[in-house]
């Protein structure tokens, strides 16, 4: 079996011209739209990644929006955000940013205890009890030609998680010679394979995620060169990002959201963004009752900490079931699910206490974080729910050209049976029984 680095060397070599194929055509069939979205999910998934060390997924990224013209900046601290090329376009006028963190649970490589023994240190959730004996590989980000396999020999299940990560030892093939400071690790498993419908990856929590996002930008790009009537490499299409920048849907792609939101609450906590912006979390989430793999993606309510904007909230499920209703003779109709996804917790929380409006979809993720019924074992989500999802972000592109005014419309609308109905009110009649006030 190659090396997780072997494997995604080739990966992305392989998918990246269907990446761009999708494109090149004014029309795409389904088969081809699921096609260009497994490519994507292919180059993505297959960078290993953890907190505090997603520069191959960040990479990779940029790669993709660089061979779509698609602009792009990165913050202080590491968050790229895409559709704009620099902070002072963000607040402009009224946008949607998709939200997705790059990430997903892995350990840092700690000191040489002796031998081929090393101290590391663990972030983010994992099948804690079913650790030991569990093969690991580890990456030096300096060199994508360095990896060595390993297996814990000791993991002893957490009180509490500092900021240094949960301790364990590893007995790695051989000794690492060579290998950074800053190298890292995950379980030794395939970054991305694809069977029918179903695709199993070490990290589809979030970089599915990243996938939805990017493919709803590559869309919305697809649709302007369409209606500007320009080939892709047309050199006035930078003008889009000198003068008026007509993309509606932005990206922020963040850091080390499994250990506590760090890359979007620094985000958050430096006035970026405005009141101009309503976010759209997108997740890899746990599969429950009702949220259920290849059922299509989950317009998901809330989390395990918070509820999410009613008013967003309920113009997604608008927009949901026209999507259904326009696609419900298709070759392969738009489904959705809807609920509360309470199985974990998602940047929509932080977006929400800091006084943005929020809404979310997930795809649903058996083997969450990981947690096989044996062990650590890959997470499984959908190709058909990842590419709804990105269908249905795409469809915001149309649908939400100005800011909304629900509210008001859906108080016009309570106010007028009020006044139409509030004469009966009125009626006095007296009761059998109840006594006059």
């Amino acid at each position: 079996m190659p090396s997780s680095t072997e494997v995604t060397t080739r990966t992305s070599k392989r998918a990246r011209s269907l990446v761009t194929t999708k494109m090149s055509g004014s029309t795409t069939s389904t088969g081809e739209s699921l096609t260009a979205t497994s490519a994507l999910l292919e180059r993505v998934l297959s960078q290993p990644t953890a907190p505090f060390r997603e520069g191959w997924v960040r990479a990779e990224i940029r790669r993709i929006l660089d061979e779509n013209q698609i602009p792009h900046f990165s913050d202080k601290i590491g968050n790229l955000i895409a559709g704009v090329s620099s902070p002072k376009e963000l607040n402009s006028e009224f946008r949607v940013a998709m939200m997705a963190h790059m990430d997903h649970p892995g350990f840092h490589l700690g000191p040489k205890i002796k031998g081929r023994q090393h101290r590391c240190f663990w972030f983010g959730g994992a099948p804690y009890r079913q650790m030991e004996g569990a093969r690991v590989r580890v990456f030096d980000p300096l060199n994508r030609e360095l990896s060595a396999q390993g297996t814990i020999t000791k993991f002893e299940t957490p009180l509490n998680r500092d900021e240094e990560g949960i301790p364990f030892l590893v007995e790695f093939e051989r000794e690492l010679k060579g290998f950074s400071e800053a190298s890292f690790g995950a379980f030794d498993l395939e970054g991305f394979q694809l069977a029918d419908d179903v695709i199993r990856t070490r990290a589809a929590d979030d970089l599915a995620g990243c996938v939805i996002a990017l493919g709803a930008l590559i869309d919305q790009e697809q649709a302007l060169r369409k209606e500007e009537k320009l080939p892709p490499s047309h050199a006035s299409r930078r003008r889009f990002t000198r003068e008026k920048n007509p993309r509606r849907l932005l990206a922020v792609f963040t850091r080390a959201e499994e250990v506590g939101f760090i890359g979007c609450t620094d985000l958050l906590a430096r006035k970026l963004f405005t009141e101009n912006t309503w976010f759209l979390s997108l997740e890899a989430s746990k599969a429950l009752p009702e949220a259920e793999m290849g059922r299509g993606p989950v317009l998901r309510i809330g989390d395990a900490w918070c509820l999410f904007d009613a008013e967003f909230s309920a113009l997604l499920w608008t927009f949901a079931k026209e999507l259904a209703a326009s696609t419900e003779k298709s070759e392969n109709p738009f489904r959705f699910q809807r609920r509360l996804m309470s199985g974990g917790v998602c940047e929509g929380t932080p977006l929400t206490i800091f006084g943005f409006q929020v809404a979310a979809i997930s795809v649903p993720l058996l083997n969450y974080h990981n947690q096989g019924e044996d062990g650590p074992a890959q997470e499984m989500i959908s190709l058909f729910d990842v590419e709804g999802a990105r269908a249905l972000c795409f469809s915001l592109v149309e649908k939400l050209k100005e800011k909304p005014d629900w509210r008001s419309k859906v108080k016009k609308e309570i106010l007028g049976f009020h006044r139409k109905l509030k004469p009966h009110l009125k009626a006095e009649i007296a009761f059998d029984g109840e006594d006059p006030q």
